[in-house]
């Protein structure tokens, strides 16, 4: 076989083709080739056939290969309007596709027509079942008509296609005829128009009369001269609006949609910046319609009345459900809603109206007619009348309404005058979904938080998050995911060492109780449920059979896939698998980990659902999340200072505090904090903790108590029971005559005015010890008041908290007696020894003051512990016999200076002098020049030696006795004119004669003293030279003559006393 693409004028072979059949599919470049034939035998070779050739006709075709408008059927190519016709003429539903090479170019119609129905030009007719999937492609009318008018039984099903370009009376972009079913699916219909002046300019982007299903796409910037910028709906027709945007159109009236004795639903999507240039409803006007408006945006739109929503007659209903109507302006009145006819009904549940303007009734105006308002928000809207609302409403409460000054109809069960900033924020944003909203701002006080109703069949907010959050739910289109406190910590008042436990709980948590874990065959019956430790999670199995993990805002984030089987039980069996039985114990699910005993089933904080066995996880749903949640976490947290400032418990992050109470917790404040995604930190309300004070009582071991004796008394507080923790008192002691030290607390210094007493955890007494001191001071009875106050945390004052002592100053004071010169008494602060110990000789006696006496014998029987031994001159020395009744010390003194006082250079002679029992003996050497008369010694005697000895004061022990000691005359001998003298006693000078003249001379001073006795002399004159003092009480035995040695200056009688 050969062929010849040249019209015959050469023929090539074809390879391996040598039947008496040539067979191929025909391709478009085989169009006009001609074929023959060649046979050879042993007579000739190559004898051809006459050649035929193939032409090929075109083949109706849906997959559009030319984005040329053409209607010819010899190109071999399929022109969008051809496909068109193709399917037109076709039974039944076809599908017309674009060839990869062109698909999302644009198609432009070229073939001019206006309004006729045969397809051919002008506009695409579509009257078959058609799906047009046009994968991006465009078609633009370029003005010579409307771009697709569908009718007679049409069902048509647009795909990612944009509509531009379209001009007509009615219907620029797309006209549907009733009875018409037309599905558009993530298109676009921009920049089409409606023009004419009259009453049927309508419909710039679509006019429908039938039936249309506007999904995921965009109708924006088409015009129409009278009504419906965008849609202009009329009966009968039924618009189902979903996830779609009207934006940018512009009418007279009615630059959005326009709905006239239809309806229309319209669900997540947005109505925006559309304009009606002179009459109402910049985004929609229903009249005679019904609107329902769901989960929706109406922004930015304006008009001179009706700038987002205007109804226009009685008989009209709008359904505003989550929906958000925000930003809209009216020249008049009405621009959120204006409800121009009394007789239209308006609806307002969950919803949001704020942020628009007008000059009457900025967010509604004219009232709700037939209709209510519940759960929502106006607010923040301004106006020259009534800013927010005007005309009469009913109102079915939880209503946030800002100014209601200009209606009638609002309750007690709404919210009035609470500024917009405390309620939302005020600028329209992306929260999440599909459409914009006005998210409502942090506040526990937020009239709009958790104040609102539950109402039926709504299950989420404008967004989709689950409805409600928490309990009741929030007012208005936004449901707020705060971790608002849903059960705050009550006050409790405990004893110490009883366990306290405060709960808490937050919206985004499950209420309730229940287990975390499953292990050892144990179950989950039909409407049980596990709960994660943190309540932020929970594993319900549920009577219509499926087992469901929940998030606490509700999502679903795990099933086993058992919707709808009959429900049975769960089984976590002791071997480790987990399973779902139907009725018969028919598996309906199972994790398959048997093999691992003892595994368990655990619900995690993170809502992870694992099975752990001895080798770790053995099964897991991957359902934790991977980012922040809207689960809350908790701390908590707890204040020792009334509430002023409040520090997180370390380590406290679960739904329940517990602690063993001490009594430092009393009058704590506890309180939990919740944070999540959206806000931190948000405080219950606090929990006062008041611990029960045990009382304590102050009591003595006895009464009374003296100095002499040193009682020592028992001074215990006691409590009602035994104390949780170390706790005090502090003993305070006040009185009568009470000095310091009258007494010492335990090992305190003498004096201590307050202690504490320490009663030891467990126990319920504590005791101190009174020790009544002996003073010395000599005092009347004194009182010592001792009361307890500041008890610690635990305790509190009992009934007896006061108790006295009486003391008794029964002190035996030993007190010298020397000559009234001296320091004697108590007030001249005299030498004086508390009575007990060694004592001087072999008795003491005690005195309650010291007495002085001129010769030191005041004291009487005390004065026999010292004596002299012999004659005490100058230059000789005086002999002491120092009597002590025990070992001891003594410190002595002479004043040898006469002047009262013990304190001179040299005048202590004894320093800590170590005595022994018995006689102890010592030598005090007279100065040879010094006077001879009368020295006052003072001895005294103590058990120890004394660090500072002084011849005042009080020592504690031993005792003192005064002394007036005789220093003898030291005599000067001069023998008649011997120039020579010689000392002598006071015996009698031998070696002269007997009756002879003897000169004595006195060498002292007139202020010393001396004196002579002249014992066994005989009557008679006695020369003496002398010169001398008076000493009383002295005499002589015999008269004698007294010469200033030559003159005779006195006689006197042996009986007389010379002064």
């Amino acid at each position: 076989w050969q062929v010849s693409t040249n019209g015959g004028a050469n023929f090539t072979d074809i390879s391996g083709e040598t039947n008496l059949t040539l067979s191929f599919v025909a391709a478009q470049t085989d169009d006009s080739y001609q074929y023959r034939a060649l046979f050879s035998n042993l007579d000739a070779s190559n004898v051809p056939t006459s050649a035929a050739t193939l032409t090929l006709t075109e083949v109706p075709s849906l997959v559009v290969t030319t984005l040329d408008d053409v209607v010819n059927n010899t190109d071999h190519l399929t022109s969008l309007r051809e496909a068109i016709l193709f399917a037109n003429a076709s039974p039944g539903a076809d599908t017309i596709t674009f060839a990869p090479g062109i698909a999302g170019g644009t198609v432009t119609l070229s073939i001019a027509g206006a309004g006729e129905h045969v397809g051919r030009t002008g506009d695409l007719d579509i009257t078959s079942e058609i799906t047009i999937d046009a994968a991006g492609t465009t078609i633009d009318a370029a003005g010579i008509d409307r771009v697709l008018d569908v009718h007679g039984n049409a069902r048509l099903t647009l795909n990612d296609v944009t509509i531009t370009g379209g001009v007509a009376s009615d219907g620029g972009g797309i006209l549907i005829n009733p009875n018409i079913v037309v599905t558009v699916n993530r298109s676009t219909i921009s920049g089409n128009r409606a023009v004419g002046s009259g009453f049927g300019t309508v419909g710039g982007g679509l006019h429908v009369q039938g039936i249309l299903e506007l999904n995921d796409s965009i109708v924006s910037g088409n015009t129409s001269g009278h009504f419906g910028g965008g849609i202009y709906a009329f009966s009968p027709a039924v618009l189902t609006v979903t996830g779609s945007t009207i934006s940018g159109n512009t009418a007279r009236a009615a630059g959005g949609i326009e709905l006239i004795e239809s309806s229309a639903t319209i669900i997540n999507s947005t109505i925006s910046d559309n304009h009606a240039t002179d009459l109402e409803g910049g985004g929609l006007t229903v009249g005679l319609a019904t609107l329902n408006l769901v989960s929706s945006t109406v922004t930015g739109n304006t008009s001179p009345s009706g700038a987002g929503i205007s109804i226009l007659i009685s008989g009209t209903t709008v359904n505003v459900i989550n929906s958000t109507i925000s930003g809209n302006m009216a020249v008049g009145s009405g621009g959120g809603i204006d409800n121009l006819d009394t007789g239209g009904i308006v609806n307002l549940t969950n919803s949001t109206i704020v942020g628009n303007s007008a000059n009457d009734g900025g967010g509604l105006h004219g009232g709700t007619g037939g209709g209510t308002i519940a759960n929502s928000i106006i607010t923040g809207n301004t106006a020259t009348n009534a800013s927010d609302v005007a005309g009469t409403i009913t109102s079915n409460g939880h209503n946030v309404i800002g100014d209601a000054s200009g209606s009638t109809g609002f309750g007690g069960g709404d919210n009035i005058g609470t500024p917009a900033s405390q309620v939302l924020d005020l600028t329209l944003a992306n929260n999440g979904g599909p459409t914009q909203t006005h998210a409502l701002v942090f506040g526990l006080t937020n009239p709009a938080i958790n104040r609102g109703v539950v109402n039926v069949g709504i299950t989420t907010d404008q967004r989709g998050v689950l409805r409600p959050f928490g309990a009741v739910g929030d007012i208005g289109a936004f449901e707020s995911q705060f971790p608002i406190p849903s059960v705050n910590p009550q006050d409790q008042t405990v004893n110490t060492g009883d366990m306290v436990t405060f709960t808490a709980l937050a919206d985004g948590l499950f209420a309730g109780s229940a287990p975390s874990t499953l292990t050892n065959d144990a179950q989950l019956l039909p409407g049980e449920f596990l709960l994660s430790p943190n309540h932020g999670y929970k594993l319900a199995y549920q009577t219509d059979g499926d087992l469901v993990l929940y998030r606490g805002d509700g999502v679903a984030i795990w099933n086993a896939g058992t919707f709808g089987q009959t429900p049975g039980r769960t089984v976590m069996h002791s071997d480790g698998n987990f399973v779902i039985y139907g009725p018969g114990d028919v598996v309906q699910f199972q994790t398959a980990t048997s093999g691992n005993p003892g595994a368990v089933l655990s619900l995690q904080n993170d809502g992870n659902l694992v099975i752990t066995g001895g080798s770790g996880i053995i099964f897991d749903t991957n359902a934790a999340s991977p980012g922040p949640s809207v689960v809350p976490n908790v701390q908590w947290q707890v204040s020792t200072d009334g509430g002023a400032n409040f520090n997180n418990i370390n380590g406290k992050t679960d739904l329940n505090l517990s602690f063993i109470a001490t009594s430092t917790d009393d009058q704590n404040q506890y309180r939990a904090v919740f944070s999540n995604i959206h806000v931190n930190n948000v405080p219950t309300a606090a929990g006062s903790l008041t611990i029960n004070k045990i009382p304590v009582n102050l009591s003595v071991s006895t009464g009374s108590g003296t100095e002499a004796e040193r009682t020592i008394i028992t001074v215990t507080a006691t409590a009602d029971a035994a104390v949780f923790g170390d706790q005090f008192v502090t003993l305070n002691i006040i009185g009568t005559g009470i000095t310091i030290g009258d007494y010492t607390l335990t090992d305190d210094d003498p004096g201590t005015v307050g202690v504490q007493i320490q009663i030891p955890d467990g126990m319920t007494t504590g005791s101190v010890t009174f020790t009544v001191q002996d003073d010395t001071d000599i005092e009347g009875p004194e009182t010592a008041t001792l009361t307890i106050s500041n008890p610690s945390a635990g305790l509190v004052l009992g009934t007896s908290n006061v108790q006295d002592i009486a003391i008794t100053d029964n002190d035996n004071i030993d007190f010298g007696d020397a000559a009234d010169i001296y320091p004697v008494t108590l007030a001249e602060d005299g030498a004086r020894h508390v009575a007990t110990g060694p004592t001087l000789g072999g008795s003491r006696d005690s005195e309650s003051d010291g007495v002085h006496s001129t010769d030191a014998t005041a004291d009487g029987a005390d004065e026999d512990g010292v004596v002299t031994a012999g004659a005490v001159v100058p230059g000789g020395s005086a002999d002491f016999r120092i009597t002590a009744s025990a070992a001891g010390f003594v410190n002595a003194w002479a004043d040898f200076t006469r002047n009262g006082s013990f304190g001179d250079a040299n005048e202590q002679f004894l320093i800590n002098f170590p005595v022994t029992a018995g006689v102890n003996t010592y030598r005090l050497p007279i100065p040879s020049d010094f006077l001879p008369g009368s020295v006052t010694v003072r001895f005294r005697l103590t058990s120890s030696s004394v660090a500072t000895p002084l011849p005042t004061g009080l020592l504690p022990d031993g005792e003192v006795e005064d002394y007036v000691l005789t220093i003898s005359d030291t005599a000067r001998i001069l023998d008649n004119g011997d120039t020579g003298y010689v000392q002598t006693g006071l015996n009698t000078h031998s070696g002269y004669g007997f009756n002879g003249d003897v000169n004595f001379a006195y060498r002292g001073q007139l202020s010393g003293f001396a004196s002579w006795t002249f014992d066994g002399l005989q009557s008679g004159e006695y020369q003496i030279s002398a010169t001398w003092a008076a000493h009383p009480n002295r005499s002589t035995s015999a008269p004698f003559t007294i010469r200033d040695g030559v003159t005779n200056v006195a006689t006197a009688d042996a009986d007389q006393t010379h002064a």
